[in-house]
């Protein structure tokens, strides 16, 4: 897709509707015979009464999501927001939640509403199901928040949800309070019915001049890969030059660091062949750039090789250059775009 992102004319009367989205995941799951079932219709029991539009775009567990599911969902929150939605919650499966959050912040970085996902660790039906918790909560968020992508989460019924930004989560836990914030704290909470601002996000200032009219697309032709001994680099950049990727996200060590050699696993090597190829190439770490990055020899021959080091997550920066790499024509453009500060984080 490469719809336009028009927020132009927007809804004429500002309106306390609420959208709801959804998506599949466990939250959507009944018990059978055989294990759980997708089925909407538990998911839509949780949906609040009163003034709600609900978009059913996908129907998928999480870790069948695609970067083409993406956009069906960016689609479906604008359409909401353009039937006169103030705010939107998503719910969707919990191990890819942290990529589809970080999509949006991209695709949906001019939308002026908040966008909240959520999820559950339990099916619906489970006795100790925290998805009313959840459900409950992101309606709360999306009522109060201001415009950005966001994580609502308790994680256990009646706790208080945790609410990050979209670009610095993380799925730590397949239970329990299961997403923490990297690099910042979170932006609120959702105790007992109320929304508590903590950090609030600071809006990313706007690049001038504007760097492009954003489209709702993704391009996949995007590799991401983890470093470890014996990582074999020269292969993985071969492949990558050969089957037309656009970019390549590479975890570094978590001092931002990478093998000098030998020369078929030298990452300066591996990222000067790919940049020389017109493949961009972004450097992170799991947690985020330590202080010291930048000190040691290998994380200097990377950059100066052409890699970019960039303060984020692995989920983030694969969702970034897939939505960069759909907005630019040549490298130069998408690593502008990869170095200007679309989302809030």
């Amino acid at each position: 897709m490469t719809v336009p992102i028009d927020v132009s004319h927007a809804p004429p009367v500002a309106s306390n509707k609420l959208g709801i989205v959804l998506t599949g995941g466990t939250i959507s799951t009944v018990p059978t015979g055989t294990g759980l079932s997708l089925s909407d219709r538990r998911a839509r029991a949780l949906v609040p009464t009163g003034d709600v539009i609900v978009a059913a775009p996908i129907t998928r567990l999480s870790e069948d999501i695609q970067p083409a599911d993406w956009i069906l969902i960016a689609e479906a929150v604008h359409s909401l927001w353009l039937d006169g939605a103030s705010g939107v919650v998503i719910l969707h499966g919990t191990d890819t939640m942290t990529y589809t959050s970080a999509a949006l912040s991209f695709l949906l970085a001019s939308l002026p509403i908040p966008v909240v996902l959520t999820g559950s660790n339990r099916p619906v039906d489970d006795p100790h199901s925290d998805a009313a918790t959840n459900v409950g909560d992101a309606v709360v968020a999306a009522r109060g928040l201001p415009a950005g992508t966001y994580i609502s989460f308790a994680g256990t019924a009646g706790e208080p949800s945790d609410v990050l930004l979209g670009t610095t989560a993380r799925k730590r836990q397949a239970g329990g309070r299961a997403f923490v914030s990297e690099g910042r704290p979170p932006v609120a909470e959702v105790r007992h019915g109320e929304l508590r601002l903590l950090v609030p996000p600071v809006p990313p200032a706007a690049p001038t001049p504007p760097v492009i009219t954003p489209r709702l697309a993704v391009d996949e032709h995007v590799l991401a890969l983890r470093l470890y001994p014996g990582c074999p680099l020269d292969a993985l950049g071969q492949m990558a030059q050969s089957s037309m990727y656009r970019g390549v996200v590479v975890e570094l060590y978590a001092s931002a660091t990478g093998p000098s050699g030998p020369p078929e696993r030298s990452l300066a090597r591996f990222t000067e062949s790919c940049t020389r190829s017109g493949v961009v190439v972004v450097g992170v770490v799991s947690a985020g750039l330590p202080e010291v990055s930048g000190l040691y020899e290998s994380t200097r021959a990377f950059t100066d090789a052409g890699g970019l080091l960039l303060d984020l997550l692995p989920e983030t920066a694969t969702a970034k250059l897939m939505w960069a790499s759909a907005q630019a024509t040549d490298a130069a453009a998408v690593r502008d775009l990869m170095l200007s500060p679309i989302a809030a984080g």
